[in-house]
C-alpha cells in the first residue's frame, strides 16, 4: 500500500493526512465488527465521530453503523433509516431521527453523535452534527430521561456496521473511516474536524478515550480475530479491538477517503429499464431484468488522461455487457451505451458499439478477464488482460462518464478505478493465470491489477485538476458568490456578511406574494429593475455597495419592510470599477470578472442589424440577460451552447417555452456580441444592461438536461456541490425556479422555491423535492417544471465547493 503522504504532496497539504484509508461494507455480504468491553464504562456520556460514504440507501431495513446490548431488552444504535434519515434509537427511552435525508453516494460525510443524559435540558442529551454543523431539525424527537444509563460503554455486545437479533440484521453498505468514540465525554465536532476554506476535512482527536473508547484507522489488512494486525484493531492505545465477520482482505485499507475520494458507479444516475443493482461499494453491477440497464460513474473525466479496469465475473460471454463513455449531459439511454451516436462501448462479443453500429473488432472476454480503458479527452482504448483490442480516435470533445450497461439477469462486472486491484477479493494471482501487478499511476494514487498506460491516471479526488477558484487556492467560491438571509428593519439598513462588495444583487421577500424580486448592480449604481416585470428601472433604496454587503435607506416591502424576511443573492464582477470598451460598433460600458466568468454591460442601442458590442470577458457567454432600462419591454434570456440549439430564448419575466428566433442576438464570440434590430435588446437610443455569463470549472455551470417523468428524476452533474440554481423548461411553458443552499440547507422537505418570472412568496409547501449533492442535483418528483418526461430544462448553477473537495450533502 502507498502512504497518505505520497498523494498529499500532489494536493499540496490541503488535508492533515488524518483519514486515509478506509473499510467497505456490504450489506449483502453479512460484513460487520463485533466487540465486548471487559468491563463496564461511562453509560450516560460518550461521543461517537466517523466519517461514512454511503453506497445503498435503497433498503427496506435500517442500516446500522454502531450498536450496542440486548435486541428488544437495552439495545441502543445509531443508524441511517430506511427513508435515508440518520438517528439515534435506545430501546429504554430516546428516540432521535433528522430530517435531513442522506442521498449522496458521490462523497464523504462526517456525523458525530455527543451522549449525554447528565444535561437537564432534554434537546442537550442527544446532539447530532454533520460535516460540523449542529443538526436542529428532527423528525422525532424523544429524548432519553435525565441521568439514565444505556447500553453503549457497558459490557455487552457491541457492533459496527449491523445490529444483533435472532440473527444479524440491518446491515450497512458503504465505506466508514477514522471512526472514533469517546467514552466518558460529549464533544463537539472541533475535536474530530476543522473548517479549512469552507470545506470541513479530518483532524486527529488528541484528548482521552476513557474506558471503552476507540479509533478505528482501517489501516490494517487482517480480518478475523481481534488484535492489533486486523482490521479492527484499535489505535487509540487502549487496545479495545474488535473481531470481523465477512470482512475479506480486499475490503480492508482501501485507498478511498474523505482525503481522497475515489470514484464509484453512481447510485444516483441509474436507470435505463429498471436500473442496475450495485454492491461492493457501488463497484459491483449487476441485472434483475433481461433488458438494457445502464449506470454511469460518479466522476466526469476531465481534461487530461484516465484508467479504469473492469472485471468479468459472470454470464457476460454473449455480448451483453459494455463498458464505455458517454457524455454525462446526455440523457440515459433506453437500450445500451454505444446505441446512440455520443456513446462509445466495446461489448463482450468483441466489437465496439458507436450509433448502434459495430465497429472494428477486438477479442471477446467473459468471467475472469480484465478490461482496461483509458481515455485522454480524445482517443478511446480498450485492452484485455493487458493486451490492446480497441482503439477509437479522434473523439468529439466532451465531459464524458464512464458508462456501464447490462442486459441478461446473470451478467454482472465489478469496477477498479483505482481503489480495489483485487475486485472485491475475487482476482489475484491464482486465478486464470494472471499475475497482479498493483501499480499505481505516475501521481503515486490508485492501485491496479496492470500497470496504467504512461501518464495515465486514477479517478480519484487527488487527481482532479486544480480549480482556479478553490478551496486550495487564493480564492473561493464565496469571493464571488454568496446568498444571505437577512430581516427587515424599516430604516436604513447595513447588510454585511456577503464577504465581498456585490456587483450585481437580487433580492425577494420571502413572505409577500405581491413584491416583487428587485435587481441592482453596481454599473447602474441605484436604480432597480424587476425580473418578474417588464418596468423600465425605478428609482431603488440600495444606497450604497459596500464592502462586506449593502446598505438600504428606507422602509420598502419589497427590500427591507419592519420584521419582514429577505433573501439577497449576491455576485461579484469588478468591484464597481467600469471600463469603456470599442470591441464592436457600439462602445459598451463593462464591468467583468474573468476569472468567474461574469460581466455587466450597459450600452445604448443603435437599431441597426447586424450591430456589435464588448462584452468584456475572455470566453464566449453562454447565458445573456438583458433589459431595456428606459422602457417597458421583457427580460430577454439568449443561450449559447449549453446542450440546446445555440440562440434560443425566451423571457426571464414569463413561462413561455424556448425558441430559436434568437431574440436579437445571432452571434456570441470570445469578444462581441451580435445584434439585430429588435427593440428588446437594440432599440435606437435605448438604454440596456445585459449580464453575461460563461461556466467556469468547479465554480459555476450553464448547461442543460432532460427530464425523465420519475419521482427518481434525472441526475444532473456540474463538478461540484451547488450553492444556488435556476431551472427553466424550454421545449414548453414552466415556471422559472431559483433554490439556494441557505434556504435549503439540508436535503430535507419542506424545500423553499421561489419563481424569478412571478412575485409569489417562498413555496415551501412540501411537495417539491430536490437534493444539491456534492457534483450536481436531483430533482426527485414528477413536477413538469422541473421533470418532465423528455421535457428539456436550461439551469444557471454556482458552488458552494468544487467536487475535488466537497463534502456530501
Amino acid at each position: 500500500m502507498f502512504s497518505s503522504e505520497a498523494w498529499l504532496a500532489k494536493s499540496g497539504g490541503f488535508y492533515n493526512g488524518v483519514a486515509t484509508q478506509s473499510l467497505r461494507f456490504d450489506d449483502g455480504s453479512s460484513t460487520y465488527l463485533t466487540r465486548t468491553p471487559s468491563s463496564e464504562g461511562n453509560r450516560r456520556t460518550w461521543t461517537a465521530s466517523f466519517w461514512v460514504k454511503r453506497s445503498d440507501f435503497n433498503t427496506s431495513q435500517a442500516q446500522n453503523i454502531l450498536t450496542s446490548g440486548v435486541v428488544n431488552s437495552t439495545d441502543l444504535s445509531i443508524f441511517f433509516d430506511t427513508n435515508a434519515t440518520f438517528g439515534l434509537y435506545s430501546r429504554d427511552g430516546g428516540y432521535v431521527t433528522t430530517n435531513r435525508l442522506f442521498r449522496d453516494s458521490s462523497a464523504w460525510y462526517h456525523i458525530v453523535v455527543a451522549f449525554d443524559t447528565t444535561q437537564g435540558t432534554a434537546s442537550n442529551r442527544v446532539k447530532i452534527y454533520v460535516n460540523g454543523t449542529q443538526e436542529t431539525s428532527f423528525g422525532n424527537s424523544t429524548y432519553p430521561d435525565q441521568n439514565s444509563q444505556k447500553s453503549t460503554n457497558d459490557d455487552v455486545l457491541h457492533r459496527i456496521g449491523n445490529r444483533d437479533y435472532s440473527s444479524a440484521y440491518n446491515y450497512f453498505g458503504g465505506y466508514l473511516a477514522e471512526f472514533n468514540l469517546i467514552d466518558g465525554t460529549a464533544l463537539t465536532p472541533a475535536s474530530f474536524g476543522e473548517t479549512k476554506n469552507g470545506v470541513w476535512i479530518p483532524i486527529e482527536y488528541t484528548g482521552s478515550y476513557g474506558t471503552n473508547g476507540f479509533r478505528l484507522q482501517f489501516n490494517q489488512t487482517g480480518t478475523g480475530t481481534a488484535s492489533a494486525s486486523t482490521i479492527g484493531a484499535d489505535t487509540s492505545g487502549n487496545t479495545n479491538h474488535w473481531t470481523s465477520s465477512g470482512i475479506v482482505a480486499s475490503d480492508c485499507s482501501l485507498l478511498d477517503s474523505p482525503e481522497n475520494n475515489f470514484c464509484t458507479m453512481n447510485a444516483l444516475d441509474n436507470g435505463g429499464n429498471g436500473g442496475v443493482t450495485l454492491t461492493e461499494g457501488n463497484l459491483k453491477t449487476a441485472t434483475a431484468s433481461n433488458d438494457w440497464d445502464n449506470v454511469r460513474s460518479t466522476f466526469v473525466m476531465p481534461t487530461g488522461s484516465w484508467y479504469v479496469e473492469l472485471l468479468s465475473t459472470s454470464g457476460i460471454g454473449n455480448g451483453n455487457t459494455f463498458i464505455g463513455i458517454i457524455p454525462q449531459d446526455e440523457p440515459i439511454p433506453s437500450s445500451f451505451f454505444g446505441s446512440v451516436s455520443t456513446s462509445w462501448g466495446y461489448s463482450s462479443n468483441g466489437n465496439w458499439y458507436n450509433n448502434n453500429g459495430a465497429g472494428g473488432n477486438g477479442a471477446t472476454y467473459s468471467a475472469t478477464d480484465i478490461v482496461g480503458m483509458s481515455f485522454d479527452g480524445s482517443t478511446l482504448k480498450f485492452y484485455k488482460n493487458n493486451s490492446l483490442q480497441i482503439t477509437i480516435g479522434s473523439l468529439p470533445s466532451r465531459k464524458y462518464s464512464v458508462a456501464i450497461s447490462l442486459y441478461d439477469t446473470d451478467e454482472s462486472c465489478i469496477l477498479n478505478f483505482g481503489q480495489d486491484p483485487t475486485f472485491t477479493g475475487i482476482q489475484d494471482s491464482s486465478t486464470a493465470g494472471k499475475t497482479p501487478s498493483n501499480s499505481a499511476d505516475e501521481n503515486g494514487n490508485g492501485l491496479f491489477f496492470y500497470a496504467p498506460p504512461s501518464g495515465f491516471l486514477a479517478l480519484c479526488s487527488s487527481n482532479l485538476p486544480e480549480p482556479t477558484i478553490s478551496p486550495n487556492a487564493d480564492t473561493q467560491a464565496d469571493d464571488y458568490f454568496n446568498t444571505v438571509l437577512y430581516t427587515g428593519n424599516g430604516g436604513s439598513h447595513a447588510l454585511t456578511g456577503v464577504g465581498f462588495q456585490p456587483d450585481w444583487i437580487w433580492i425577494k421577500n420571502r413572505t409577500s406574494s405581491v413584491d416583487y424580486h428587485n435587481v441592482y448592480d453596481s454599473s447602474r449604481g441605484t436604480p432597480r429593475l424587476y425580473p418578474n416585470d417588464t418596468n423600465a428601472e425605478e428609482t431603488g433604496h440600495i444606497v450604497s455597495y459596500d464592502t462586506d454587503g449593502f446598505t438600504l435607506n428606507t422602509n420598502n416591502t419589497n427590500s427591507n419592510a419592519s420584521s419582514t424576511s429577505y433573501v439577497a443573492w449576491n455576485w461579484k464582477a469588478n468591484g464597481g470599477t467600469t471600463s469603456s470598451n470599442t470591441d464592436g460598433s457600439i462602445t459598451s460600458t463593462v464591468q467583468a470578472n474573468t476569472t468567474a466568468g461574469f460581466s455587466i454591460v450597459t450600452y445604448t442601442g443603435t437599431g441597426s442589424s447586424g450591430a456589435t458590442y464588448g462584452h468584456g470577458l475572455t470566453q464566449a457567454p453562454q447565458i445573456v440577460i438583458t433589459k431595456e432600462r428606459n422602457n417597458t419591454r421583457r427580460w430577454v434570456v439568449v443561450t449559447r451552447g449549453i446542450g440546446i440549439t445555440d440562440y434560443q430564448g425566451r423571457y426571464l419575466d414569463d413561462t413561455l417555452a424556448f425558441n430559436d428566433q434568437s431574440y436579437n442576438i445571432s452571434n456570441i464570440s470570445s469578444t462581441l456580441i451580435t445584434l439585430g434590430a429588435d427593440q428588446t435588446n437594440d432599440s435606437s437610443s435605448s438604454t440596456y444592461v445585459a449580464y453575461c455569463f460563461h461556466s467556469v470549472e468547479g465554480y459555476s455551470k450553464f448547461g442543460s438536461y432532460t427530464g425523465n417523468g420519475n419521482a427518481d428524476g434525472t441526475f444532473v452533474y456540474t463538478g461540484f456541490r451547488p450553492a444556488f440554481l435556476i431551472v427553466k423548461r424550454t421545449d414548453n411553458t414552466g415556471n422559472w425556479f431559483v433554490l439556494d443552499s441557505v434556504r435549503d440547507p439540508e436535503n430535507a422537505t419542506p424545500y423553499k422555491i421561489l419563481y424569478p418570472n412571478l412575485s409569489n412568496a417562498e413555496d415551501s409547501s412540501g411537495g417539491f423535492v430536490y437534493d444539491l449533492l456534492s457534483n450536481g442535483f436531483k430533482f426527485r418528483n414528477t413536477e413538469g417544471d422541473v421533470n418532465a418526461s423528455g421535457g428539456t430544462y436550461i439551469y444557471m448553477a454556482f458552488a458552494e465547493n468544487p467536487f475535488k473537495y466537497a463534502n456530501a450533502r
